[in-house]
């Protein structure tokens, strides 16, 4: 796999977002891991803050800038030759570009539905007689009467909502979209995020749907140059690489001060939270790009265009663009994996927080891959209902269409 991903001549696969797909999904079995055995204490909560403030963000931007088809749908059969190009401007032209995709655009948002929602609701099931049998031990007892919120994003297993979250925000991205309107859609979704940042108001679909739109207006305007490759051209783009990372540093450090429990109101603290999120998760794009570009150095080969390629698994690089080509998979399985590994700990070896919070993240780390891999082989239709996919071959088949989930 190249730094770009050039795969037996197929589109396009980028490395850097490969890359800060697995810095993230290792940011999230941290996360997972330290709410495994929470005990109060400051460093643990402020580690948490930490990571809680852009990781999700992240994904929903790596999410957008994967979803490029959208901007370049193309219109249905029955469309006559040319009226594209008759198309009026302005909202009349947006909806009749729309309505002239939708074909298309309804395809994509199928294949979203399978790979989102058949997990979302598979799992979830799964995890009904669990929350049932567990109801003594919780806090907020979960009954038959909560299975139908499953519909609504309530997941038994309440890791999952990114799922549901990403098809509703996919769901309006592939109504809304086009190249024309993404620009004043990114900037009312701004506006909304920000008014629903604050801690007292949770609603996920309006906080998320700026990133995922900003990420398909990075798709658009810097995929080719910032994000798609790993070459960094002259010292004006060097040094405009570091000025945009000073600065988004210096802000990602200004607003986890907000966010801290002493750092202010609920005002100040969706302020922070919004400028948290937004900065962190430029803060690990650009480190992606960093370390793509070192692990590319670090192991120069001839690519088919003459660009150099990173080599997956010999450099950190490698590893984090391997586990981010496997971060679905980590993301469903790591969960249930950790709580089985908290249970067995509680009840056979009692072990202090620190030795739980380690031992569940490597649990978390280790276990899911080759547990994907052995359902994919021998179950197929589980592996359909586990991760969206039939297996092994049809994960190889997107790949070698250079495709992103």
């Amino acid at each position: 796999m190249g730094v770009n991903g050039r795969v037996g001549g197929g589109r396009t696969r980028s490395a850097v977002l490969d890359i800060a797909k697995g810095a993230g999904i290792l940011l999230v079995l941290a996360g997972h891991a330290l709410k495994q055995a929470q005990t109060g204490s400051m460093w643990q909560t402020r580690a948490i803050t930490l990571i809680y403030s852009f990781h999700m963000p992240l994904f929903f931007i790596l999410a957008g800038m994967t979803a490029g088809r959208l901007l370049h749908m193309q219109p249905g059969k029955g469309t006559p030759a040319g009226s594209r190009q008759r198309q009026r401007s302005g909202v009349g032209g947006v909806l009749s570009e729309i309505a002239e995709t939708w074909p298309e655009r309804l395809g994509w948002l199928k294949k979203r539905a399978v790979r989102l929602l058949v997990p979302y609701f598979a799992v979830g099931l799964c995890y009904v007689p669990v929350k049932l049998a567990l109801n003594r031990y919780a806090v907020v007892p979960f009954t038959v009467g909560d299975i139908p919120k499953l519909l609504i994003g309530q997941n038994p297993n309440v890791s999952l909502w990114f799922l549901y979250i990403l098809f509703v925000v996919s769901a309006i991205g592939a109504a809304l979209v086009t190249e024309r309107s993404l620009r004043w859609l990114t900037a009312a979704a701004a506006v909304l995020s920000v008014l629903t940042w604050a801690p007292d108001r949770s609603a996920r679909t309006p906080r998320y749907l700026f990133f995922f739109l900003l990420g398909l207006e990075l798709r658009r305007t810097c995929m080719d140059g910032v994000f798609r490759g790993v070459e960094v051209r002259g010292e004006r783009g060097r040094r405009r690489c570091m000025v945009t990372a000073a600065a988004a540093l210096a802000v990602f450090a200004v607003s986890l001060a907000g966010l801290l429990p002493e750092g202010g109101g609920a005002a100040v603290r969706g302020a922070a939270g919004f400028a948290a999120a937004l900065s962190g998760s430029l803060l690990m794009l650009l480190f992606a790009q960093r370390l793509a570009r070192t692990g590319a150095a670090a192991s120069p080969a001839a690519g088919r265009n003459g660009a150099r390629q990173l080599q997956a698994g010999r450099t950190g690089a490698g590893y984090l663009a391997a586990l981010g080509r496997q971060s679905m998979e980590v993301y469903i399985l790591s969960e249930p994996v950790m709580t089985a590994v908290r249970i067995a700990l509680a009840v056979v070896c009692p072990v202090p927080a620190v030795v739980c919070i380690a031992v569940c993240f490597a649990a978390g780390l280790l276990v899911p891959i080759p547990a994907e891999r052995l359902i994919g082989r021998w179950a197929p239709w589980l592996h359909f209902l586990l991760f969206g996919t039939a297996g092994a071959a049809e994960k190889a088949g997107r790949q070698r269409d250079g495709g992103h989930v």
